[in-house]
């Protein structure tokens, strides 16, 4: 009995002295703000950027080890348009194209927005499918390191009337969902269906 114990012993000191590390699987969602000053009464063509490294830094920081991408997922886009009091248009028209070094595509088709004191709205209800896929894919490939160009957020549109100043701030909020996996040390048992670094 005795000798059966001291092995028990035994054993539950070298399971908890032996660290093993996992890839361990991971699910993160975040926002990234890009900001549009507009002051014109034209045409205007703005860009903002995504950049990989931001959204690595943000979602992860410095709390997982050997970092790698699996997928990225565009979830939701929010229009805030702020109206500044010298605005005299009655409203504007806003297309948004994502551009990535030569290749270019639509992510929303050109939309009519009143210029009231404040707009705010989500817009996935008429965003095109197919440049959410293509942005969905670029930026995974930016993420896992297959494309080093950052994403380019144009957004494209016009004073309604022309020649009437519009004068907003547009923000424009990216939900997204980045799937990932890391390594993590455990002691004893291993968790099921991960696999070892």
């Amino acid at each position: 009995m005795k000798n059966a114990l001291y092995a028990l012993v035994l054993i539950a000191l070298l399971l908890v002295g032996c660290s093993t590390r996992y890839r361990v699987k991971k699910t993160i969602r975040g926002t990234k703000t890009l900001t549009y000053s507009i002051n014109t009464s034209g045409t205007f063509n703005q860009s903002a950027y995504v950049r990989a490294t931001t959204l690595i830094d943000a979602l992860t920081g410095n709390s997982y080890d050997n970092v790698q991408i699996e997928e990225f997922t565009l979830s939701g886009v929010n229009f805030n348009m702020v109206t500044n009091s010298v605005s005299k248009a009655s409203s504007v028209t806003i297309e948004s194209a994502y551009i990535r070094c030569v290749r270019s595509g639509v992510l929303m088709p050109e939309k009519s927005f009143s210029l009231g004191s404040t707009t705010n709205l989500e817009v996935a209800s008429f965003l095109l499918l197919g440049g959410v896929s293509e942005i969905n894919t670029e930026v995974t490939n930016l993420l896992k390191g297959l494309n080093t160009d950052d994403l380019r957020v144009s957004v494209i549109g016009a004073a309604v009337p022309r020649g009437q100043l519009a004068s907003l701030t547009l923000v424009v909020t990216l939900s997204y969902t980045v799937k990932f996996s890391h390594c993590m040390d455990f002691n004893g048992f291993a968790p099921l269906g991960c696999p070892e670094c």
